[in-house]
């Protein structure tokens, strides 16, 4: 039938096999012959022995995430931003080599998330969102995350676990748009930080330990309503610094190491 038509496309990024898979009416097919995609999958994986080591299904309209996918089990990449899934299956957290994992701009929820997420400790990035209400604790076991991006959740109730200290590998954050009123005192711990997103929050202040993220380069506190900016003053490495939108005379953005020292020698 035209509806189970499966397209299939490969290139190469220098020795990187890419996978991308198109469906045509992506939730139907999954959704009412769910043996058929996993028998596909099986085959694709195993009798065909093609190295698929990415899967890129963003913008489907998938409403779950089909735990037979593990039966591609060199699936190091899973990109699945922009469609409504809500929950992970407790099998994805078996697939112990993932490296990337998307599921940014979905419906993900605090309680679609299982403990033993903190199982995929071989992450290096991680996007989640957009129905969260804090940071699972489980997280803090994702001990070789790089980049770590939490944007468009609502973490107005300000629980964030002490596990989050726990990232000492972490190098970007990304908290845009999570209705925050303070910056969470566990960043501070994460001293391997160079870029540190905080945009379009109710942050009103910027606690002295944001000293403590001697290697930041790029800060961007866009967007806030802070009044105060001396805490920045020890951050000597910054090459960019977002300040717009903020309720201060010098709520302006910095794009080179020069300018904001000489902004943060004014202060």
């Amino acid at each position: 039938k035209p509806d189970k038509v499966l397209f299939l496309h490969f290139h190469t990024i220098g020795s990187l096999p890419l996978f991308s898979l198109s469906l045509c009416i992506m939730s139907k097919v999954f959704q009412s012959d769910k043996e058929l995609c996993q028998a596909w999958l099986t085959e694709l994986d195993n009798k065909l022995k093609i190295d698929t080591n990415a899967l890129y299904l963003q913008n489907k309209n998938i409403n779950v995430l089909y735990p037979f996918i593990v039966a591609m089990k060199n699936l190091k990449f899973i990109i699945l931003s922009s469609n409504n899934i809500e929950e992970i299956p407790e099998e994805i957290c078996t697939m112990t080599e993932l490296t990337y994992f998307y599921l940014d701009r979905n419906l993900i929820t605090n309680e679609g998330i299982p403990d033993s997420f903190g199982n995929l400790t071989q992450l290096t990035h991680l996007a989640m969102g957009n129905a969260m209400t804090s940071i699972p604790e489980c997280i803090g076991n994702l001990r070789n995350l790089d980049i770590l991006n939490f944007s468009q959740n609502d973490f107005s109730s300000m629980q964030f676990p002490d596990s989050l200290s726990n990232l000492t590998n972490l190098k970007q954050l990304y908290l845009e748009s999570t209705r925050m009123t303070a910056i969470p005192i566990q960043i501070f711990k994460l001293n391997t930080l160079y870029i540190l997103y905080l945009e379009n929050n109710n942050i009103t202040e910027i606690p002295e330990e944001i000293s403590d993220l001697k290697n930041l380069s790029t800060l961007n506190l866009q967007a806030n309503q802070i009044t105060e900016f001396t805490s920045l003053k020890p951050l000597n490495k910054l090459d960019r610094l977002d300040l717009e939108l903020n309720i201060n005379e010098n709520s302006r953005n910095y794009y080179c190491n020069e300018e904001i020292i000489s902004f943060l020698d004014s202060l």
